[in-house]
Order: C-alpha cells, then structure tokens, then sequence
C-alpha cells in the first residue's frame, strides 16, 4: 500500500520532467526511510522549519500544457519549431488540524490572506540504505509556492486541512521555479544506457 502511495507521489513528478518511471522498490524489511516536509516564509529559510506530527500526505503534480493552435493533418506532425505552452506546477497537502496550521499565524491564515503569500517547500526522502560510506540514498525537491486553494476533508477519520498552492518563478533569490537533486549510484555510463 504505501509503495502503493509512494508511486503516486513520484511518477506524475518524473513524467512531468520527460522521464519513465520502470520501477519503485519498496524493502519493508530493510529499515525505515525519512520523508521529510519543509516550508518557509522565505527562501533563505528554505529547508529550515520541518513540518512535523501535521503531514498526512500530499500530491505533486507537473502539467504542461500545448500550444493548442497547432494541429497534426494526414500528413504528420511536425514537431519543428513547436513550442509547449506554460508548465504548471502544484502542490497539494493534507494536514492534521494543528495550532501550526489552523488558528493565529497559521498555514490557514497565510492562505486567507488578501495577498498571495509566498511559501518555500522542500520534499526531502532519504533512505536508511547507503550507496557508499555515509552517502544514502536521497531525493530532495524544491520549489516556492503560493497558496490559492483551501478545502476541509478526512483522512482515516480524522478531519484535515487541504491546502494547495502553486509554484512560482521567484528570480529574486532563488532563480527557479522548480529544482529536483537525485542521489543514487547510476553513473553517468548507466544513464547513457538506460536512455538508449
């Protein structure tokens, strides 16, 4: 089940960046690997205050869309000076009704605020197996995000908060819209292979 869940948060992430997802592994018996949720008020905070006991789970979706005025006739679709249109990038959480996230100077408040209110989120999984020496296994995904949808729901009976914001590009300090670090041990050989 979790890997289950685990898939269903990574797959939309790599097929949105132009990559396969082939597989997830998922060792239960091999020890517990850390899911980590950070957000900031600003971007030099970025992975500073760890949301903790209120994260029941999130989606990350990456769409792009297409430039709708181009169309394929009988004789093929040429792909030839084609441009996509805007990459939409959002986030969704579901959290546990705590004083962090509901109440004065909450995550809520930020979201009813009568401006857009910038928020900075890091992902971080990191793996208990090791690649080598003290190095695990680890992904970390990073991304400014501003507030725009709030909904009430349930998760396992317990009321939760659904709050979704959306990236930004923030030139000011950060430089991107998006950035996503992969640790593994494929080198860069095995990449020319398995794109091959």
């Amino acid at each position: 089940m979790l890997r289950d869940r685990l898939m269903a948060l990574v797959q939309p992430v790599i097929e949105g960046l132009g990559y396969e997802l082939w597989d997830l592994e998922y060792a239960p018996g091999r020890g517990d690997g850390l899911v980590r949720v950070y957000i900031d008020a600003t971007a030099g905070g970025l992975g500073a205050t760890q949301i903790s006991d209120a994260l029941y789970g999130g989606t990350l979706t990456i769409s792009r869309e297409l430039d709708q005025k181009r169309f394929a006739n009988g004789t093929g679709f040429d792909l030839a000076g084609y441009s996509s249109g805007k990459r939409n990038i959002e986030f969704q959480m579901d959290f546990a009704k705590t004083d962090d996230i509901v109440g004065s100077g909450s995550e809520s408040d930020a979201w009813f605020s009568e401006t857009a209110v910038d928020r900075f989120v890091r992902l971080a999984f990191t793996s208990t197996s090791i690649i080598t020496g003290v190095t695990p296994y680890s992904w970390e995904i990073d991304m400014p995000l501003r507030y725009y949808t709030r909904a009430d729901d349930a998760e396992g009976g317990n009321s939760v908060v659904q709050l979704t914001g959306h990236q930004f590009y923030q030139s000011a300090t950060l430089g991107y819209a998006f950035k996503s670090i992969v640790v593994n041990k494929l080198t860069l050989a095995g990449l020319e292979t398995a794109t091959s």
